[in-house]
């Protein structure tokens, strides 16, 4: 493994360095969300820790290893990084500064003092670039143009200067959602924006930071702290991001082989298709009584030996399947029920 740097960065710091951080097309899926977030999820846990790290005297709160690795690319002559460990939290706080420079731009303009007059500026500078392509450049992006149209959609929500809020809402009315990264997107960003309008019964003030948002926000760009992990090599990335989720409960091998056929996937409706029959392949083998088949990679690389008439390492399989979707290997007469919806 090749490590280029690494350094402990702030949130501010991370998110407005000269580069665009990418979710790479092998780990597109955003979960935060699916339905949820209002039963004691990640995103209600992490407004929770932001509001208790806010409201405590410490001036600095961990938030863990973010996992990144160049690549040759660029976007508007910024390179490229891709995230390979903490698309969640990058993709949520991103969010999240969205929301909170909407409320705050909103409201009153006495809820922020003069002296924090600059406080829209750097959310504004947290989030976005100029661009010499249009709209401003999204610092975090998919690599997914649906997930991407809807992050650019809540950026142009976020800049409206519409006070009313029902009304300024209606820009998401007819959003494409035609898949669960999008729809993810989409409820985390109503999430926080119903929450920063939820209102303490005694204070009548925001609920959350002692309902001083604008002081919170200062206080988190510049407190919450990341290791920061530079990785030289795409592949050398995308191992490294393999053998990390596999040790959790929630990601097994055939999610981390999935992972990388993603990288041969060019639309959205095939990526949920995949996603979703893998995903219910896995479940189903977990039941097994064999704890040797209770591996889908077993399955996965048996039928890959039956088809192509040789044994396939990991990486190989996600290579062949990937030919295979691509159109680049064919298979003649065979069903594939868990690569085919």
């Amino acid at each position: 493994m090749t490590v280029t740097g690494v350094e402990i960065v702030s949130l501010s710091k991370y998110l407005q360095k000269d580069r665009v951080l990418v979710v790479p097309p092998w780990q597109r899926e955003y979960k935060w969300g699916s339905g949820e977030v209002t039963n004691k999820d990640q995103v209600n846990r992490l407004l929770e820790d932001l509001d208790e790290f806010v409201q405590s005297p410490a001036e600095q709160y961990f938030m863990g290893l973010l996992t990144l690795t160049n690549t040759e690319y660029s976007i508007d002559n910024k390179k490229v990084n891709y995230i390979v460990d903490g698309q969640q939290r990058t993709v949520t706080m991103q969010i999240f500064l969205m929301c909170c420079y909407e409320y705050l731009s909103r409201k009153n303009s006495a809820m922020i003092p003069v002296g924090d007059a600059n406080l829209y500026v750097t959310l504004e500078n947290l989030v976005s670039f100029p661009s010499s392509h249009g709209p401003a450049g999204l610092r975090v992006r998919f690599d997914q143009s649906g997930a991407n149209t809807i992050l650019q959609l809540i950026h142009t929500w976020m800049m409206s200067t519409v006070t009313d809020p029902i009304e300024k809402n209606k820009i998401f009315d007819n959003s494409s959602q035609s898949s669960k990264t999008q729809d993810n997107l989409l409820e985390v960003r109503k999430f926080f924006s119903d929450e920063l309008e939820n209102l303490d019964p005694i204070t009548g003030r925001c609920k959350w930071f002692g309902g001083e948002v604008h002081k919170a926000i200062t206080k988190i760009i510049s407190g919450l702290q990341f290791i920061e992990l530079q990785i030289s090599d795409e592949q050398e990335a995308m191992d490294i991001y393999n053998k990390m989720n596999s040790r959790g409960m929630a990601l097994d091998s055939a999610d981390l082989i999935k992972n990388q056929l993603f990288a041969y996937v060019k639309d959205d409706k095939t990526f949920d298709e995949i996603s979703d029959l893998w995903n219910t392949m896995s479940e189903s083998l977990r039941g097994h009584k064999a704890t040797r088949l209770k591996d889908p990679v077993f399955l996965v690389r048996s039928l890959a030996g039956t088809l192509w008439g040789k044994p396939h390492r990991d990486k190989e399989l996600a290579v062949t399947f990937g030919k295979y979707l691509s159109g680049r290997e064919k298979i003649d007469s065979v069903e594939m029920p868990f690569l085919e919806g």
